[in-house]
């Protein structure tokens, strides 16, 4: 009884501490949103009037950071927002993931100038289907933000006892090893200061799976999310 009474306690506790951590990235997502989006309205406006050319290249560089900050909060948002530990589990084609993405991020691709297809995979799969749809929505988008590429391929094929989706560019590729750290970026001058990759790790970790990275400067980028042990489906 005893015991069963401090399991009561420490899960009602958990709750609390989730419960807190939730109500203030929604806090930071979308109150801090604000002032920075009205932030951006008013560089935008100074972009367009200031006509001294050094001072036109800080202001530009003003607004990509007001942008980035805008982005990384749109990203706290969804992260926010999506409870992926309550969704319910079920049986779902894994190729349904990869079609619903291609078909949704399409006209994205096709407006940066990149070919987008996927590769068919009849891979039955017991698990949490947004979860794994959103991931791989931000890993493509973070491919046409950022790998400067031609063509993405989203594939699923098994490998041993379980599965795998893949999301290849040929892009420029990654030189280091450490991309899920928040805020990663090979080059201290870099702009690409986000998110993305951090909260596609966080997601995968609470569905359970792993997600790692195969990249060669100059030559492309490979993502891959293994399943779970056990959530394949043998028929």
């Amino acid at each position: 009884e005893n015991l069963q009474s401090e399991v009561a306690i420490q899960t009602r506790e958990l709750k609390a501490v989730i419960e807190e951590r939730d109500d203030l990235l929604r806090y930071v997502s979308h109150d801090m949103k604000k002032p920075a989006v009205s932030i951006g309205r008013y560089i935008a406006v100074l972009q367009e009037r200031e006509k001294d050319e050094e001072l036109k290249k800080a202001v530009k560089i003003m607004r990509q950071k007001a942008d980035e900050l805008i982005k990384n909060l749109d990203d706290l948002s969804m992260y926010a927002k999506s409870n992926y530990v309550a969704e319910s589990s079920a049986c779902f084609n894994a190729d349904d993931v990869l079609s619903q993405s291609c078909a949704a991020l399409g006209p994205d691709c096709e407006a940066n100038g990149i070919t987008l297809e996927y590769r068919a995979a009849e891979l039955q799969v017991y698990g949490k289907k947004n979860g794994l749809l959103s991931v791989v929505n931000n890993l493509i988008i973070n491919a046409v933000e950022h790998a400067q590429c031609t063509s993405i391929t989203v594939s699923a094929y098994r490998r041993r006892n379980t599965g795998v989706i893949a999301v290849t560019d040929d892009g420029k590729g990654l030189g280091g090893q450490d991309v899920f750290r928040p805020y990663y970026s090979e080059n201290p001058s870099d702009k690409n200061l986000g998110l993305g990759l951090y909260l596609c790790h966080e997601v995968l970790q609470r569905l359970g799976h792993t997600i790692s990275i195969r990249s060669e400067p100059g030559k492309g980028t490979a993502v891959c999310i293994c399943f779970a042990r056990g959530t394949l489906v043998v028929e």
